[in-house]
């Protein structure tokens, strides 16, 4: 007697959850994407030499060059400030619903800044501003700028969280906006580092790149 062959059900739950597993976090790849499109673009606007770059190139002349002659609160407070005011403006998009749709210009902007600070040393001091920009720039910018992705990454899953709750009798409080204020302080700290990074390198090399 030939036995029966009972087709067993596809267990689609099980096939979902190692979809998952292989996905790619796009909370922080996105970020990661727009990050480096800011720097395509900023290095194709540096090219042109007008604009923005003419204005950026004054400022840098005026304050990045003149890193010796300022004290190392003036210096802290210089390279601070930048990535401290985007790390706040992502903060505040992650409180609106709006937040995941439009956060991620943030890095895209903060990249194409320091893409067009990167060619203007390559394009005005050549080799000597090659190795400026590796020791003195780089260390600084990718800590600052890895720092701005994750906290993007975390201000976009709170907005998301915002729209779900949509029409729901929720207070704020159950948002986890607790959790995502210590995440983001915490991502943060890693500006903190990037600027004593960047301060440790100024003081080592400050006598040896003299523009």
């Amino acid at each position: 007697m030939d036995k029966k062959i009972i087709n067993q059900p596809v267990n689609l739950h099980k096939f979902k959850i190692k979809f998952n597993n292989y996905m790619p976090d796009w909370k922080v790849v996105t970020p990661v994407i727009f990050s480096v499109a800011g720097i395509i673009l900023g290095s194709k606007a540096a090219k042109g030499e007008r604009g923005i770059y003419l204005k950026l190139s004054e400022l840098i002349n005026q304050y990045v060059l003149s890193d010796t002659s300022v004290s190392i609160y003036e210096n802290l407070t210089l390279h601070l400030l930048l990535p401290t005011i985007f790390a706040v403006v992502i903060f505040f998009f992650g409180l609106s619903v709006y937040g995941c749709f439009t956060v991620n210009a943030v890095p895209l902007i903060y990249s194409f800044i320091f893409s067009m600070i990167v060619y203007f040393f390559l394009d005005t001091y050549t080799l000597k501003g090659l190795a400026y920009v590796a020791i003195m720039i780089l260390p600084y910018c990718i800590l600052s700028l890895a720092s701005l992705i994750t906290i993007t990454g975390e201000s976009m899953s709170m907005s998301q969280l915002l729209i779900k709750t949509l029409g729901k009798s929720k207070r704020l409080n159950n948002y986890n906006f607790g959790v995502y204020y210590k995440k983001t302080l915490t991502l943060y700290l890693f500006i903190i580092l990037a600027v004593a990074v960047r301060i440790i390198m100024n003081k080592l090399f400050s006598n040896i790149f003299v523009f």
